[in-house]
């Protein structure tokens, strides 16, 4: 995970970016793993801070670079960049529901709860690739169900409440289960 962390922030010889498939096994990993704790959750938000800043990355390449499509070139038209995700370090919804998974197995619901809001936010403000899904829902509920105190059950609630409220709006990808 060291050498991931040293090199990501940079290009590696062969001039190839890490993308966000090669973190979500890097986080996976940290995710099966038999201990998990706060340490493990740091570490693994530190990889998430550098898949973000090499999607920033990536984006401004783009933006200064685009793609050049030949045969658009030839009519006088120029290509539409903004549908294209060359930002594919970016986190997304697997990234988020992998942190998620390691926050509730190393005892954190509170914890939980900001990387769901992140999510949550990010999707609102447009971001399509970290949908929260049942996935999402479930794993926050279970880091909720571990955990000790009187707000824990009236969290549930509040997530089951949610869930069905946006069923109930269209999204089925996040129906509670039965």
């Amino acid at each position: 995970f060291d050498e991931i962390n040293q090199r990501s922030s940079r290009q590696y010889i062969y001039n190839v970016i890490p993308r966000n498939k090669h973190f979500n096994v890097a986080l996976a990993i940290m995710a099966q793993s038999r201990k998990v704790n706060s340490n493990t959750l740091e570490e693994a938000r530190r990889y998430v801070d550098i898949m973000e800043q090499l999607g920033q990355y990536e984006s401004q390449k783009m933006l200064d670079n685009p793609p050049i499509n030949e045969e658009l070139s030839d009519k006088g038209l120029e290509m539409d960049i903004s549908n294209i995700s060359a930002s594919s370090s970016k986190p997304d919804t697997i990234t988020f529901n992998t942190l998620l998974k390691i926050a509730a197995k190393a005892g954190e619901p509170v914890v939980a709860d900001e990387i769901f809001n992140e999510m949550m936010t990010k999707y609102s403000e447009g971001n399509l690739q970290v949908k929260p899904d049942r996935v999402s829902f479930n794993t926050l509920l279970l880091a909720w169900s571990k955990a000790k105190g009187a707000n824990a059950g009236k969290r549930v609630t509040e997530l089951l409440e949610t869930m069905q409220k946006m069923a109930d709006n269209g999204d089925e990808e996040v129906r509670p289960d039965h």
